[in-house]
């Protein structure tokens, strides 16, 4: 019954607002060990995406319509997943990357619409992090590229 329950609330959504493109209220990390915002500092850098606060198991649905290329991870040493993703039908070399979730198996390589499933959200802190623990929130990472360039997608999420 859950697995029908979020599609159905989406579709009913559209019907009454009359809009195609619902965006549902997520909240950006924000903790003692940093902000999920983008362009937030990161030492010596600048942080690439957002980071959605997220507890762990939690069904993760595509925001928008986007073909998954593949399997993902933040790092090399990371032990959670991700995924990587082209936007809609864009060709022009625009990506992204969702990672802290375990994708399910049947997205990979697949045309995925807005609002249906894309995995559910790992406990990396737990698993990438354990130091970390009572410090940085559990989150799903989210950054989408132009190229080489990092997009500011922020208000796509929240």
């Amino acid at each position: 019954m859950a697995g029908i329950l979020f599609p159905l609330i989406w579709t009913i959504l559209r019907l009454l607002t009359g809009n195609q493109r619902i965006k549902l209220i997520q909240r950006l990390r924000n903790d003692s060990t940093g902000s999920g915002n983008f362009g937030a500092s990161r030492g010596n850098r600048l942080h690439n995406g957002v980071d959605i606060e997220s507890t762990e198991g939690e069904v993760v649905y595509a925001p928008f319509m986007m073909y998954v290329e593949r399997y993902s991870k933040a790092g090399s040493g990371s032990k959670t997943s991700g995924l990587r993703f082209t936007p809609r039908d864009i060709s022009d070399g625009t990506h992204g990357y969702m990672w802290y979730i375990q994708p399910y198996d049947d997205v990979i390589g697949e045309w995925v619409g807005e609002g249906e499933p894309l995995g559910v959200t790992q406990n990396m802190v737990g698993l990438d992090y354990p130091h970390l623990k009572g410090k940085m929130e559990n989150h799903i990472h989210i950054e989408q590229w132009a190229g080489a360039t990092p997009i500011n997608i922020e208000s796509s999420y929240v």
